[in-house]
Formats: structure tokens, C-alpha cells, sequence
């Protein structure tokens, strides 16, 4: 019988639950370990665009569920954003995960998940619509008919889902804290 531990995840997604049901079960795979759920705001646009913003929606989600769960032994943050890089002259857009896993004695670990290129077309009738509401995913979900929390399957021909890209990023973010 291993160590009891008790890990808040800050989002009521199933993606990313997933993610960090499995990261955690590798990093502690003789623990006990309790998950909950806490359905927690990041208090930034549905669409984040710029790390810091992103990050900062994701330490928002941690603070909510900290006041609401305050006995963990770990709380996880985990938010998305749209990511540009130019190349060869045009405007190419990645989604990638920010990811901070907070353990209880204050120290944090946090990552960014592998990216997958979101059509810039998509990006922009998301943007015209308004990020604040809406995101790239739900507009690539509309026109393709695929997942709108798990685009990044449909967009890498059924070999990476998203919640493969977050577990990564949780372990990453965990190693961290491991370190430390």
C-alpha cells in the first residue's frame, strides 16, 4: 500500500482530467491517490493568445480550487492558447497547453505541451467572432465535425489526441517538482 495523496484538478474538462489522472498515475504508481474535480475560472478570454495571459489563466484556475480545496496535497492548472510563429512569410498558428502543477508546500512546476498547427483561416473567423467567446477548436469542430475539447486529434490524422499532448506536459511539470 503507497502514499495517500490528493490531487485537485482545476478544470472540469475530461481532457484534462485525462491528462492528469495519467500523468499522476505514472509519477506515483504505488500511491492512492484521490482525484477531484473543481469546475474553476481562469478569468481570461475562452481564446487565450500570449503566455503570460495563458499562464495567468491557469494559476487563476489554481487559486479557485486552492480556496475551495485547500487540504491537497497538489493542484494542477491547466490552460490553452493560440500560438503564432511566421515562416517562409506567412502566419502560422500552434495550440499548445500551459500547465502548472502546484504542490503543497508552495513550489510549482509548470510546462507547455507539444503544439499542433491550427489553419490560420480557422484562427481568424475565430478572432472576427470574438475570442473572448469563442475558440479555434469550436470553429475547427463546426467544419470538420470532430471533437471541439480535442481538435488536435482530427488535425493530426487520429495519431495525438490532446489529452497524450497535456499528460506530457503534467509529467514534465511534475519531473519539476520531483527536482525540487
Amino acid at each position: 500500500m503507497g502514499q495517500k495523496l490528493k490531487v485537485v484538478i482545476a478544470s472540469g474538462g475530461d481532457e484534462k482530467y485525462a491528462a492528469s489522472r495519467d500523468a499522476f498515475f505514472k509519477a506515483f504508481p504505488n500511491a492512492q491517490i484521490e482525484f477531484v474535480i473543481v469546475s474553476a475560472p481562469s478569468g481570461i478570454d475562452e481564446q487565450p493568445t500570449g503566455t503570460e495571459v495563458t499562464l495567468t489563466g491557469a494559476f487563476n484556475r489554481i487559486k479557485f480550487a486552492m480556496a475551495k480545496v485547500p487540504d491537497a496535497d497538489f493542484w494542477v492548472g491547466i490552460e490553452n492558447e493560440i500560438v503564432p510563429f511566421i515562416y517562409d512569410e506567412n502566419e502560422h498558428w500552434f495550440d499548445v497547453g500551459c500547465v502548472i502543477v502546484r504542490r503543497k508546500d508552495g513550489k510549482e512546476g509548470i510546462s507547455i505541451s507539444t503544439g499542433v498547427e491550427f489553419p490560420a483561416e480557422m484562427v481568424k473567423l475565430a478572432k472576427e467572432i470574438g475570442f473572448n467567446t469563442t475558440t479555434v477548436g469550436s470553429i475547427i469542430a463546426q467544419l470538420y465535425n470532430c471533437n471541439p475539447k480535442d481538435p488536435q486529434f482530427f488535425l493530426t490524422g487520429g495519431l495525438v489526441s490532446r489529452v497524450e499532448m497535456l499528460k506530457i506536459a503534467v509529467l514534465t511539470a511534475l519531473g519539476e517538482l520531483f527536482r525540487k
